[in-house]
C-alpha cells in the first residue's frame, strides 16, 4: 500500500513538472487599461456586442482597454470570442469595438529538452473594449 501511494505521488509530481516546463500549449488573454483608474466591477454585463473592423458603430461609449486574445494550436475561433467577451466582461465593458483578426507565429515545446519546437500559426483576436453610455 505504501509503495503504491509512493508511485502515485512520483507520477502526480512528474506530470506536474512536465506540464509546467511546456510552453506555448495556452490561449493568452492580456487587457491593457486606457484609462488611469478601473473601478471594479461588481456586475458585470449580461451580455457584450461585438463590431469587427468597418463596422458602424451607432452609440456613444467610454473607453476601457484594449483586449486580446491569441489561441493555441488547436483553439476554435468559437472559443477565442468566448474568452474575449468573458474578458470583457470582467471588465464591465458591454461592448468590443474594431475588431480584428491577425495570425501570430508562436511555438510550443518543452523547456530543457532537445525536442525541436513545434512552430504553428495562430488566430489573434483583439479591440476596444467599452461601455456603453
Amino acid at each position: 500500500m505504501k509503495l503504491r501511494l509512493m508511485n502515485f505521488f512520483v507520477i502526480i509530481s512528474g506530470s506536474l513538472l512536465l506540464h509546467s516546463c511546456s510552453y506555448g500549449t495556452y490561449v493568452g488573454e492580456t487587457f491593457t487599461p486606457l484609462t488611469e483608474t478601473i473601478e471594479a466591477c461588481t456586475t458585470p454585463p449580461e451580455q457584450v456586442d461585438l463590431f469587427f473592423e468597418g463596422e458602424k458603430i451607432d452609440f456613444d461609449y467610454v473607453k476601457i482597454g484594449l483586449i486580446q486574445v491569441e489561441g493555441a494550436i488547436d483553439t476554435s475561433q468559437k472559443e477565442l470570442i468566448i474568452k474575449l467577451k468573458k474578458g470583457a466582461q470582467s471588465k464591465c465593458a458591454d461592448a468590443i469595438i474594431g475588431i480584428k483578426k491577425v495570425y501570430q507565429t508562436r511555438e510550443k515545446g518543452l523547456l530543457f529538452t532537445d525536442v525541436k519546437p513545434e512552430v504553428y500559426s495562430s488566430e489573434v483576436f483583439y479591440g476596444v473594449a467599452v461601455r456603453k453610455r
